[in-house]
């Protein structure tokens, strides 16, 4: 076992918003074991502890604060997150005295049909598409039609063209 400062990558874990929306988070956790304790981890968790015991508290922090945030809020409170994470995961981590050095947050994505607090799900433009989804099909039809023809002017029998009658 390393002593060293060592990489944790945190894998997409995916969480709800207050408002329900879905949030997955991807980043890097950087870590140290405490060296007079080498021992006791190996002996209670073994070499597969970033599997067994960081991997899942993340993935339990995670579930619990961010639904805390409304949606529109995540994103400029990152570092607010970032900071709760590293204290939260710090004092989950202690029992096992693994110390958390610094926590980074690389994607935080929100729910497809999620595009941003300026306009919300079901916008015009989709509202546009549903009434419209036709269209395309009129459009087809439209070009499939002849040609359009020459107009050729209209000459009344026995006139002049001086608008005078004979």
């Amino acid at each position: 076992m390393d002593v060293k400062v060592q990489p944790q990558s945190i894998q997409r874990d995916d969480a709800s918003s207050k408002e329900y929306q879905m949030v997955q988070m991807t980043g890097m956790m950087n870590f140290h074991i405490d060296p007079a304790f080498v021992n006791d981890l190996y002996q209670k968790v073994g070499l597969d502890f970033a599997e067994k015991v960081i991997d899942p508290a993340f993935n339990d922090f995670v579930k619990e604060v961010v639904p805390t945030y409304p949606i529109g809020e995540i994103l400029p409170k990152r570092e607010e997150i970032r900071k709760r994470a590293m204290t939260k995961l710090g004092d989950n981590l202690s029992r096992y005295h693994i110390i958390v050095d610094d926590i980074y947050f690389a994607s935080i994505r929100f729910s497809p049909g999620y595009e941003g607090p300026s306009r919300p799900t079901g916008g015009p433009s989709n509202r546009w598409k549903r009434r419209n989804r036709f269209w395309p099909n009129a459009r087809l039809k439209l070009s499939k039609r002849s040609p359009p023809q020459k107009v050729r002017p209209i000459h009344s029998c026995g006139s002049s063209g001086t608008g005078q009658s004979q």
